[in-house]
């Protein structure tokens, strides 16, 4: 389980996690949260916005995902299992 606190213009690559699928729940402000397919087009966005009532998402394992953070924000994402350093073939390569 990990809090991430956010700014506006936070980079977050494109990665995935092939073991485990991701929770990840906003406690404060408002994310987009976005999928993509193996070939990297986008193919679903979850907009995350007390406003809206909309709060969390499950990010299934293995999808390609990101988000973009539209203030600031703080998320918290829970994983199943102990804690499992991404590898560089799970982060996306742009061409």
């Amino acid at each position: 389980r990990m809090l991430n606190a956010l700014q506006p213009g936070t980079h977050v690559p494109i990665h995935r996690h092939t073991a485990t699928g991701e929770t990840v729940i906003l406690l404060r402000g408002h994310v987009t949260e976005l999928f993509y397919n193996e070939k990297g087009v986008e193919c679903g966005r979850h907009e995350l916005n007390p406003a809206k009532g909309v709060y969390g998402v499950q990010v299934p394992a293995g999808m390609w995902h990101t988000l973009v953070v539209h203030e600031p924000s703080v998320i918290i994402e829970m994983k199943d299992g102990a804690y499992v350093p991404i590898t560089m073939d799970d982060i996306w390569q742009y061409e």
